[in-house]
């Protein structure tokens, strides 16, 4: 089924316009298929738990040796205020920038994208942690263990 045209008139020739009601139909499928309003709470609620997540695990690397900071922006700070108050003003941030995300998709369908690419960054950042941090953790436990 095609979208419904409009022929508008104007002084010399024919132009094809979308009619609103289409349009509109369009976007609430489109609104539908990237984020379901329904979902909106859980998606910002998870995506605000792996940017704390985050803080929390590179806390722990960086406290115990096994990594240093690669954001720049957030080395700067770790630099200026120390890893742990550093690391929890960057958690801070984070879940106040998801939270003004929320807000603003709630009423935007389309922020509803950036709140999903930042959920899937997030946990990738958090698949990482797990996958790479915790054996080198356990490593340094066993090699401590073993002395």
């Amino acid at each position: 089924m095609g979208v419904p045209m409009l022929m508008v008139r104007t002084s010399t020739r024919e132009t094809m316009v979308t009619a609103t009601p289409a349009l509109r139909g369009t976007i609430s499928r489109w609104d539908a298929a990237i984020l379901p309003r329904h979902r909106l709470n859980g998606a910002a609620f998870a995506t605000a738990l792996l940017a704390i997540f985050d803080s929390a695990a590179t806390n722990l690397w960086l406290h115990t040796g096994i990594a240093t900071e690669g954001n720049p922006l957030v080395a700067d700070v770790l630099a200026t205020h120390g890893a742990s108050t550093g690391l929890a003003l960057r958690g801070l941030v984070a879940v106040a920038l998801v939270l003004v995300l929320w807000a603003i998709a709630r009423q935007r369908w389309e922020a509803r994208g950036g709140l999903i690419i930042g959920m899937g960054a997030l946990s990738l950042v958090a698949g990482f942690h797990v996958v790479v941090g915790v054996p080198a953790l356990a490593a340094q436990v066993a090699a401590v263990g073993a002395l």
